[in-house]
């Protein structure tokens, strides 16, 4: 067997909640994004494997970076989750932290290529056009579940869900 063929792309993404839990930030992705245009997802992004980071390091830099928080202003940053990803890109391992901030600076912030954050009430998370395998509560379990999820999806080259499973 070639070791090669175990090669995964790894990232992070970040759900932080409101101060009284009713609301997260979201990142409502750009029309110019090559993978899932115009979808909700988290914060977040690839790990940076030249500065060798682990998952919570790659999660508060891209946390800063897309959101201006920094740790000190999160309370309770914590791997949720662990997604499985294979799409027209390659294979990936996406880590899901979840954290609630103490304030919250803005309602709406462009962040450059990358799209728009946007804090979005809890009761408007079904009708939103998150990512697909954050769809029909995934996300909410992710948010609000105690027990650590591991997720698999799996996409078609034309970027659709074809099967999600949580375990």
């Amino acid at each position: 067997m070639d070791i090669r063929s175990f090669r995964f792309l790894c990232a992070v993404e970040t759900f932080l909640l409101s101060p009284d839990k009713k609301e997260v930030l979201l990142m409502h992705r750009s029309r110019e994004r090559d993978f899932l245009p115009d979808y909700y997802a988290g914060i977040g992004g690839k790990m940076d494997s030249k500065e060798h980071e682990n998952p919570l390091e790659a999660a508060l830099r891209e946390m800063k970076e897309e959101s201006n928080y920094s740790s000190h202003e999160i309370r309770d940053l914590r791997l949720k989750a662990v997604i499985t990803v294979f799409d027209r890109w390659g294979k990936w391992i996406v880590f899901e932290f979840t954290g609630q901030v103490k304030r919250k600076k803005y309602k709406r912030r462009e962040v450059k290529k990358e799209g728009t954050l946007e804090w979005v009430s809890l009761d408007r998370l079904k009708n939103l056009k998150l990512i697909q395998d954050l769809r029909k509560g995934t996300l909410e379990k992710i948010l609000f579940t105690k027990r650590f999820l591991w997720l698999k999806s799996i996409f078609n080259k034309k970027d659709r869900l074809v099967r999600f499973e949580i375990q």
